[in-house]
Parts: structure tokens; sequence; C-alpha cells
């Protein structure tokens, strides 16, 4: 006998809720607070549960990651569909999804990359995600121009998180705007 629709759901929204537990805990106290004990803790969730849908913090980590990028690619196809001159769309695309990316985002893509760090099968997701993306941008771009836009969008997205290079409004919509017309050059 199969699940319901309603169990179906509410498996999901839990899933969801302890992936918003762990960004939280994550967003407070960084990842090295990250354990299955505090995510059930934080989402109301018993161990069990957690550990239906996540069977170590290295799989959670994982699905935050998966997660993430999901949104963040919504974000690329959102921009890149929105723009109707083809040569460098992509690298327009990538800028626009990083300067727009909330901040919390931005922290918890941060603490989710330095623990990329010590998990070499996550990190060569990552690579592998991040090589699809320039990929998408060499082919309809000089590639040197749009490596160097791209290592800009990404540092721009770091700065964001870190508040590295605080700017204020108009000089950071100046500072996108440059990328962007830089795609154009």
């Amino acid at each position: 006998m199969g699940l319901s629709a309603a169990q179906i759901q509410k498996a999901a929204d839990l899933k969801q809720s302890l992936l918003r537990a762990a960004a939280q805990i994550i967003l407070r106290a960084g990842v090295q607070a990250l354990t299955l004990e505090a995510v059930a803790k934080q989402a109301g969730a018993s161990k069990g549960a957690l550990l239906h849908h996540f069977r170590s913090k290295s799989e959670l980590l994982e699905a935050l990651m998966d997660d993430l990028i999901a949104r963040f690619e919504a974000d690329l196809s959102r921009f890149a569909q929105a723009d109707p001159d083809s040569r460098g769309r992509q690298t327009r695309a990538f800028i626009n999804a990083s300067a727009n990316s909330p901040t919390d985002e931005n922290r918890l893509g941060v603490a989710i990359a330095a623990a990329l760090l010590f998990d070499p099968a996550l990190m060569r997701r990552w690579q592998d995600v991040a090589t699809r993306w320039l990929e998408q941008d060499l082919t309809e771009a000089d590639p040197v121009q749009a490596t160097i836009l791209r290592l800009a969008a990404d540092g721009l997205w770091v700065s964001d998180a870190f508040d590295l290079y605080p700017m204020g409004p108009e000089q950071r919509r100046a500072v996108v705007e440059r990328l962007l017309a830089m795609t154009r050059a």
C-alpha cells in the first residue's frame, strides 16, 4: 500500500523544515554547530524523523547545497530568459543572480563552501556545478573576459556575505552595471 498525497506532502514539509533548521543553525553559529541533534531540536522533530531524510551531517550539507544550487539556477534561468542579447547572456545572468541573491543565502553558501574544504565529495560536486556554469559562459562570449567577470561576480558574492568591502547602494549598483556593461564590450 502506497503513501497518501497528504503523507507525501507531510514528509516533504518536514524535509524542508529540517533544511530551514539546519540553515538557521549554520547562520547563527556556523557549520561546526551543525549536528543532527541540533537540527532535530530546532525543527521540533525527532532524531528518527531527521534520520529518515538525512542519514548524516554530510547528507544534510549536501541537501542544503543542492537547495542553494537549485535556487541559484532558477535565478540564472530567470535572468537569462529575460535577456534578449545572446552574446554574454549567461555571464550577465550569473552577475545578476550573484548580485541579487539574499544576504542570508550568500552567508549560508559561504559557510557551506567552507565545509567543502573538509568533504572532498561535496567539493567535487560544487566544482562540477561551477564548471558547468562557466562552460555556459565560455560558449557565448570571450573566454578570458567571461572568466574575469565570473571571478568578479564571485568576489562580489563573497564580499556581500562577509561585508568585506561595504558599498553604498549607489556604488554597488554602479559596480554591477559596470560588470554587466563589460559583457557587451
